[in-house]
């Protein structure tokens, strides 16, 4: 046994067993351990905290994951989220100049679309559908220029279909689900 009080200043240390520190143990140059770290009163890193690969290491696994992170800022090549979602607490999640794109449905409360939207159908089956939710709820479709309504196209709840002009304040056309009579405004 070795008991040192003091200060020991010791070229190479070679321990077969266990080492039990009652303070804090200060390593000033590399520590290299070839086992698992454990470390069970959490860890605290003045720098950066690198693989020594490139895309081989994980953090957590699908057994055992993280609870929870905290970044100012989060890149990834690929992101992958299980059963969860994407949420900002500010309510506004910003893409930037990139291209959203899903093969699942694409769902939200209001959407406020600054640009041109595209719908590239390339297949018969592939259709734009705008759902009141509820049965015998008016549904419309809104046609502004510079902030101001224009026109509206609508389902009404008993399944009337019409074209109304807001530069006029008329109903331009309607055709009546009873009966698939067609009016045009003036009387056409």
């Amino acid at each position: 046994d070795i008991d040192v009080d003091g200060t020991s200043n010791l070229d190479i240390v070679d321990i077969d067993g266990a080492v039990n520190m009652a303070t804090t143990a200060l390593v000033t140059g590399v520590l290299t351990t070839t086992a698992t770290q454990v470390a069970t009163g959490g860890i605290t890193s003045g720098g950066d905290i690198i693989s020594d690969t490139d895309s081989t290491d994980s953090i957590g696994s699908t057994g055992v994951r993280w609870l929870k992170g905290w970044y100012d800022t989060l890149q990834a090549g690929t992101l992958v989220l299980g059963a969860g979602s994407i949420t900002d607490t500010s309510g506004a999640i910003d893409f930037g100049n990139e291209n959203l794109v899903t093969t699942g449905t694409l769902g939200s409360g209001a959407a406020t679309i600054a640009g041109d939207v595209h719908l590239d159908i390339a297949s018969g089956a592939a259709k734009l559908t705008v759902d009141s939710g509820s049965a015998g709820a008016e549904t419309s479709v809104y046609y502004t220029q510079n902030g101001a309504d224009r026109w509206r196209s609508y389902v009404d709840s008993n399944q009337d279909y019409g074209i109304y002009n807001y530069g006029t304040s008329t109903e331009s056309f309607n055709i009546d689900a009873a009966t698939d009579a067609v009016t045009f405004a003036g009387g056409a």
